[in-house]
């Protein structure tokens, strides 16, 4: 009905759909699209970008090459236990019929949406790109632990939660950023302290501020750094709270506590510190859901301006007034 003709491939195995990248034709196609959950997505974009990096002959491990720009637009039909990708990309949640409408937006394809893509190194190596978040210290720890009891299906993600919680674990930790209203070659801050979790955004949810300025937050160049500092259990259980209502409700959230902060940056590090900072115990980290144990107790987020075109709709929101668009 659509007149869109179609090459479908069917995954069978993790790390099929880079298998099928490494060689595809991309220039016989205007776009490609997964019907799955986000980790699908992520690795078509882990695999598209390595590519344009082999081809350019540029040095994937080097936080300064930039990826070469691309036309070929993603879309994503959520399909599986985490669909932010889909939701992200059409404002369209997850409901019954959120998979018939991000298929209708993507048809259309009237419009795109561009997004900022991180690269994530540790010891001068390039770890995976990343496309919505990074955590540390509780954040890893959790997914840590989640990945230990797959066997429990998506409880095993509210059996982690509770164990970090109950555990209460501090991590000595080293954060530098730079800035984002810095100028170009301006100086990184570096701030030390002890601090429950470290969790770092692509975008920044504020439903109060409509969907405007958080299609434009996904675009800017810039990362939103959010620092759990040191609290007690009580404290902790309770900000968890405001978390979970902030997005049941879509609330958005803002920091109320003195031991949370939120720094806006271009770029940023973190690096484990004190007697303890070798142990394997603090390289652990997860990046777009997935837990990764790294090679040392330190990694550093470098942001790739607008290098993802997606399948999307650019909203308008109604005036406050309440006057016809």
């Amino acid at each position: 009905m659509a007149h869109i003709s179609t090459d479908v491939r069917v995954l069978e195995y993790g790390g099929h759909a880079g298998e099928i990248l490494q060689s595809y034709d991309l220039s016989s196609i205007d776009g490609l699209v997964t019907v799955s959950g986000d980790g699908t997505f992520f690795e078509i974009v882990n695999a598209i970008q390595k590519r344009a990096m082999l081809e350019a002959n540029l040095d994937e491990n080097d936080p300064e090459c930039r990826v070469p720009p691309s036309n070929l637009r993603l879309g994503a039909i959520g399909a599986g236990t985490g669909n932010g990708v889909a939701v992200i990309s059409t404002g369209v949640l997850n409901t019954d019929n959120g998979v018939t409408s991000n298929a209708i937006y993507i048809s259309l394809g009237v419009s795109s949406l561009s997004m900022d893509t991180n690269h994530i190194f540790c010891n001068k190596k390039l770890v995976c790109r990343q496309l919505l978040m990074s955590g540390y210290g509780f954040y890893g720890d959790v997914f840590y632990d989640s990945e230990q009891a797959r066997w429990a299906g998506t409880k095993r993600y509210i059996y982690a939660v509770l164990k970090n919680l109950i555990r209460h674990r501090t991590h000595e930790t080293e954060i530098s950023y730079l800035p984002h209203d810095s100028p170009e070659g301006g100086d990184w801050v570096t701030i030390q302290g002890r601090y429950k979790g470290i969790l770092q955004f692509n975008f920044i949810f504020n439903p109060g501020n409509g969907r405007e300025e958080f299609e434009s937050s996904l675009q800017n160049g810039f990362m939103y750094i959010y620092c759990l500092k040191e609290c007690s259990r009580w404290q902790h259980l309770l900000r968890w709270k405001r978390w979970i209502d902030s997005i049941r409700f879509k609330q958005g959230y803002t920091l109320h506590e003195p031991y949370e902060d939120l720094y806006i940056a271009k770029a940023f590090r973190i690096k484990a510190i004190g007697p303890d900072a070798s142990l394997p115990i603090n390289s652990r980290a997860s990046f777009d859901g997935e837990f990764h144990q790294l090679e040392k107790s330190e990694f550093e987020v470098r942001v790739q301006r607008r290098s993802v075109k997606l399948f999307g709709v650019l909203h308008k929101d109604p005036p406050k007034d309440g006057t016809p668009v």
